[in-house]
């Protein structure tokens, strides 16, 4: 491009000097602008820039400032003045700075020095002593890594992955992985267990799961000074813990597997109670039982154990949380799961009424094809318990001898009629082709509205003759305190007044109730229109070859009415009995009077219509919502004048 412009150049002077001529000697005109003695047809030849007297061809090049000087056709040349012989960018003359040894690239002062007797940085010292990391070692006394103070001749061996030491080699077991856990061996504390290095998870097993020198530690989730592994079986809540005081809140607080064991309270009375973790109370399958309150010596009532109600068991895969840990089927092997189990609440099993039918259907639980069998069974309340009790009892949950009759129990369409209230535990199992189960349990609670009180003694039923000498004609009544002045009078609700034929419900102010409150499977009344309120649902005068209780209904009480119970022995013989009578409201049970170990002693005086043994159990007060549900009773246990335990009388019909 420079020669091309050089040419355009001369050309164009050339055409100037034909008109205008020039410089000294020649014939023709000759043309020097800048007075250098160079241009167009002069001697000296032409001028590459003649308006530039220091331009020309016989200037000398001036370095740096990009003007062709002397007219070569090349800038700046010969500018270079940098004698670097080993090409390592220093040597005389050159910008980067002078070099020592400008025959070794390896010599300049941008090198490292080395160990090996040669000035390498050009700073004048030869081999010069520099401990970088500070460890006590150079790289020329045998430092290996002059960057870390762990490493060097000498160096204790740790778990780094280095050479520490500086002898060249790394020991294996910092490079091992013995169990595939990512982790090497001298930093895995057990490299044969997967489960366990640096980091994992400390569960309570007696084991140092991560490494860290201590076994089970860390493990107090909620602060109260012992973990799970120590027997805290809430670990959040720190309320819960081995040997806490008890709360007396149906819990097991201090975790020894009972519940308010060391909680007063009263003879009879009945309360909600959890089997199991308090944290785990009210989650997945769990759901409450029931505990009595029992007389442990003279004047001392405490909570007796907590029985039924589902506790944590172990997960199984049936779309059920178990273990009640708010986690469902968490198994591996939880795969397209089949069955389906309820829990509470599930709408599969809504609650039951007495004198009903409750249809249980297997498919609603297990829907598969590969069902060859089914079974039920069901467990039932107090009662039900007395008479299996019973020496040589044939009761069985199918033959009516109990508050409840299953019907089809080795059928996939089952159903309970149930003449009681209660809380009622149904076992559905399925066997499947192959030889497999699959089982689920829950609840039917079983509510009525209202005021419930239930009796059932021993001596009666099918066995009665063989191991009691004969039956026992007892007897359940229910005043209305303010209304009855005395027991076997008109307003006593008993087995005369309170039947169909009387008009005791009109002296108590109660209305009637639906016909189906009082009829239905299992209902041993005549009535036909309404249901009279009170009313005696079930005598058991006429079935006494059976095991049928007694049972008096009130289905609307106002809220703060009283009533007393009592029981009375009407057979005309001395002949022992141990009664049993069991209170409900709203469905609930909230008391239950002579259940073993604190059973009524010396009921055994006889004396037909108003006299003999009479036992005077206990008054109620019940509470009614603004709605006319009864929320809840009030109990009070009656108590001899001046003593304790049951209050009996004998041919004493005073209220």
């Amino acid at each position: 491009m420079i020669e091309k412009t050089i040419v355009s150049s001369l050309l164009f002077l050339a055409a100037v000097a034909l008109v205008l001529g020039g410089c000294g000697g020649s014939k023709k005109k000759s043309i020097d602008t800048d007075g250098d003695g160079y241009g167009l047809n002069c001697d000296l030849g032409l001028d590459c820039r003649d308006s530039d007297a220091d331009v020309n061809p016989g200037a000398s090049e001036t370095c740096d400032n990009s003007i062709d000087d002397d007219c070569d056709g090349e800038t700046d040349e010969d500018c270079n003045t940098c004698v670097d012989l080993d090409t390592d960018g220093f040597g005389d003359g050159c910008a980067a700075g002078a070099d020592c040894d400008d025959n070794n690239p390896a010599v300049n002062p941008d090198a490292t020095e080395i160990c090996n007797q040669v000035d390498d940085d050009c700073d004048g010292v030869i081999d010069e002593a520099t401990d970088d990391d500070g460890d006590g070692w150079t790289v020329c006394t045998g430092d290996c890594d002059d960057n870390d103070p762990s490493v060097f001749p000498g160096a204790t061996v740790i778990c780094d992955v280095k050479d520490n030491d500086c002898d060249g080699v790394v020991p294996a077991d910092e490079t091992s992985d013995g169990d595939g856990d990512t982790w090497v061996t001298c930093l895995d504390c057990n490299d044969a267990d997967a489960a366990i290095y640096p980091g994992a998870a400390e569960i309570c097993d007696g084991i140092d799961n991560n490494c860290d020198g201590d076994v089970d530690e860390g493990l107090d989730g909620d602060g109260d000074g012992m973990s799970r592994c120590e027997g805290d079986c809430d670990d959040t809540d720190p309320t819960v813990y081995h040997g806490a005081p008890e709360l007396c809140d149906g819990l097991d607080n201090d975790c020894d597997g009972q519940v308010d064991e060391a909680c007063s309270c009263k003879l009879g009375e009945v309360q909600r109670c959890f089997r199991g973790p308090p944290g785990r109370h009210d989650v997945g399958a769990c759901e409450d039982g029931q505990q009595v309150c029992l007389m442990i010596s003279e004047g001392v009532n405490l909570w007796g154990p907590c029985e039924g109600g589902i506790s944590p068991s172990l997960e199984v895969c049936d779309d059920l949380d178990n273990d009640c840990n708010g986690c469902l089927d968490e198994l591996e092997a939880c795969v397209d799961v089949v069955g389906s189990c309820p829990g509470p609440g599930d709408p599969r099993v809504p609650a039951g009424t007495p004198f009903s039918t409750y249809p249980l259907d297997g498919a609603e639980f297990y829907p598969g094809t590969d069902v060859t069998g089914w079974q039920w069974e069901v467990t039932g309340t107090p009662c039900d318990r007395l008479f299996l009790s019973l020496p040589d009892s044939p009761a069985t949950s199918e033959n009516g001898q109990l508050s409840f009759t299953l019907n089809g129990a080795d059928q996939r369409e089952a159903s309970l009629d149930f003449t009681l209230s209660g809380d009622y535990a149904v076992t559905m199992t399925a066997t499947l082709e192959g030889g497999g189960t699959f089982s689920c349990n829950w609840i039917v609670h079983v509510v009525a509205p209202g005021l419930r009180v239930e009796l059932c003694w021993d001596a009666t039923g099918p066995t009665a003759s063989e191991h009691f000498g004969g039956t026992v004609d007892v007897d359940l009544h229910m005043g209305k305190t303010g209304v009855t002045p005395a027991w076997f009078d008109g307003d006593d609700c008993d087995y005369i007044s309170c039947d169909v034929f009387s008009d005791l419900h009109d002296s108590w102010g109660y209305a009637s109730s639906p016909i189906e409150h009082c009829t239905g499977p299992g209902a041993r009344g005549t009535f036909t229109d309404a249901c009279p309120n009170p009313r005696l649902d079930i005598d058991n005068v006429s079935r006494s070859t059976e095991y049928v209780p007694e049972n008096i209904n009130l289905d609307n009480p106002n809220e703060g009415d009283q009533f007393r119970v009592m029981v009375h022995h009407f057979t005309s013989t001395t002949r022992l009995a141990k009664p049993l009578v069991n209170v409900y409201c709203g469905g609930d049970l909230l008391g239950t009077y002579g259940q073993a170990p604190n059973e009524v002693e010396s009921f055994d005086e006889g004396g037909s219509r108003e006299g003999g043994d009479m036992w005077r159990v206990v008054d109620i007060t019940t509470h009614v919502n603004a709605q006319g549900d009864t929320t809840g009773c009030d109990l009070d246990l009656l108590t001899p004048p001046g003593g304790s335990g049951y209050y009996l009388t004998l041919d004493d019909p005073t209220y």
